[in-house]
């Protein structure tokens, strides 16, 4: 066929440039050229030209709507159920959606094998064993979400059987030595790791202060004004437990009594002020009777509502100790002497408040 012959088939038929280049799956401008005689088509292009404007009678031309292509689809799938979780939806109910959205015909969902789900009423989503970063991310949300279920469950019980009444009673007079005391023998024993790293710098076995803590309790309390802990008698200790001739109970608190005022907890502890080492001990002591309950708080959510119940209970402005904390521990600290730095380091809040 010639140019000529070529553009009067086309207008014959009525058929756009775009139409014809849609059948062929070539581009109108390849076409143009065709009917111009710039170009001439190839022996498969005729052949496939002549078919589609025979004079026998056939079905005018439906052009195809493009598939899209697979990963597309599973993309944005992906994406609707990253949106509706976090959106508040669960894991059953986001995601879904139906094909005609994407532009899927029946035949098309079934192409996808179990990279998408179908549900009764036919409508898909993602599966939810997909690799796609938005599900991983969705997933993740879920899970949070689920934690953070299942933490308030045992954070609000918690709350008042061991954080008011905790806090409550660390404002009595009858109760304050009790609890700070607590607390800061459990601050100790968090720290003792830290201290341990740096056991040349103490002159007497550190162990005293750490496995017997009563004596470095007391020099803290008695620093800021608080009555001393009363110990019961204790059984006696075999001196292969600790370096040095100790034989008994009283010579080892004797000796953390020693090594607390060797690092400096009573200057820290006035320096901090009563009311600090009242909000520490009080901090420690609910921290260590959490996690005897197996009350673990680690997101967010629990972690601001556990601090929140804990502050309101203990009657004290957060900002003040705050600042008083920072203002003796950085602010003022002796660098010059290392020993004061290290016993610095036992003076942390729990990560939770």
């Amino acid at each position: 066929m010639t140019p000529a012959e070529l553009r009067e088939a086309r207008r014959q038929r009525g058929w756009r440039l775009e139409d014809v280049a849609l059948a062929l799956g070539t581009t109108v401008a390849t076409l143009s050229r065709w009917e111009r005689g710039l170009q001439a088509p190839s022996a498969a292009a005729l052949d496939a030209w002549n078919r589609i404007f025979s004079p026998k009678p056939d079905r005018p031309l439906q052009p195809r709507a493009p598939r899209r292509r697979p990963r597309g689809v599973l993309a944005q799938l992906a994406d609707l159920f990253l949106t509706d979780v976090r959106a508040g939806r669960n894991g059953w109910d986001a995601g879904w959606c139906e094909p005609a959205s994407l532009g899927l015909q029946p035949d098309d969902v079934t192409a996808f094998g179990e990279e998408i789900e179908a549900d009764d009423v036919g409508r898909v989503r993602i599966s939810f064993n997909s690799r796609f970063q938005a599900v991983e991310e969705g997933k993740d949300v879920l899970g949070y979400r689920r934690t953070v279920d299942a933490e308030r469950r045992l954070l609000m019980p918690a709350i008042e059987r061991i954080i008011r009444p905790t806090a409550r009673l660390a404002r009595t007079s009858e109760g304050e030595p009790t609890i700070v005391g607590e607390g800061i023998t459990f601050m100790i024993r968090t720290g003792a790791p830290v201290v341990e790293t740096a056991r040349s710098l103490l002159e007497s076995d550190p162990r005293t202060l750490f496995e017997f803590p009563g004596g470095a309790v007391n020099v803290i309390l008695q620093a800021v004004g608080i009555a001393p802990i009363v110990h019961p008698a204790s059984p006696p200790v075999a001196a292969s437990s600790c370096a040095g001739p100790h034989t008994g109970i009283a010579p080892l608190v004797d000796g953390a009594e020693s090594v607390a005022k060797e690092i400096g907890l009573d200057l820290t502890a006035q320096r901090l002020g009563r009311e600090v080492v009242v909000a520490l001990g009080s901090a420690w002591s609910i921290t260590s009777r959490l996690e005897s309950a197996g009350v673990a708080v680690v997101t967010d959510q629990g972690l601001a509502q556990l601090s929140r119940a804990f502050w309101e209970e203990i009657g004290l402005q957060r900002s003040q100790i705050d600042s008083a904390w920072r203002r003796a521990l950085v602010d003022e600290q002796d660098t010059a002497d290392e020993k004061l730095q290290l016993g610095n380091l036992l003076w942390s809040w729990p990560e939770a408040l």
